[in-house]
C-alpha cells in the first residue's frame, strides 16, 4: 500500500498578543540556531546531532526558554546543516585538482548563521507557520 502525504499551508490569524508570542519564539529559535551553529563550528564543525544536543540541551532551555522539543529539533537543524556543508566540501575539494573549477568553495570558513527570520512575519494578522525558514 503507498502511503500518501498532503500538505496544507496555513495563515494563522492572531491577535495582537498572539503575535507577539509567536514573534518571541520565533526570535528565540533564530538565536539557538545561531548559538548551536557557534557551538558546532567552536567544535571542530561538529554536525553529529546527538553531540550537539548533548552539549547544548540545558543552555538553550535555561537562556532561549524553548520547549523541549524545539531544543531538539534545534540540534537536528544545524547538524543536517553541517552535514550538508560538509559533503559540498568533499566534494567540492577534488574539483580544482581536476581542472573543473577554478573556484574555491568557502562554506565552511566561519560558523553557519541563520538569518533574520521569513518576512512574511511581519503582519499581526498573518504569520508564517514554518519554523525552519529562518535563512
Amino acid at each position: 500500500m503507498m502511503k500518501q502525504t498532503i500538505v496544507a499551508k496555513l495563515k494563522l490569524q492572531t491577535t495582537a498578543e498572539q503575535f507577539q508570542a509567536l514573534r518571541q519564539t520565533q526570535l528565540a529559535y533564530r538565536d539557538a540556531l545561531n548559538y548551536v551553529s557557534t557551538y558546532a563550528y567552536e567544535h571542530g564543525k561538529m554536525s553529529n546531532k546527538v553531540r550537539l544536543q548533548d552539549g547544548t540541551y540545558h543552555q538553550i532551555r535555561s537562556r532561549f526558554k524553548i520547549p523541549a522539543q524545539m531544543t531538539c529539533s534545534i540540534a537536528r537543524q544545524v547538524g543536517a546543516t553541517y552535514k550538508a556543508l560538509w559533503t559540498k566540501v568533499k566534494k567540492n575539494a577534488a574539483l580544482p585538482t581536476a581542472g573543473l573549477t577554478k573556484k574555491r568553495y568557502k562554506g565552511l570558513d566561519r560558523a553557519h548563521p541563520s538569518g533574520p527570520p521569513n518576512s512574511a512575519t511581519t503582519s499581526p494578522r498573518s504569520s508564517s507557520t514554518c519554523w525552519s525558514r529562518f535563512r
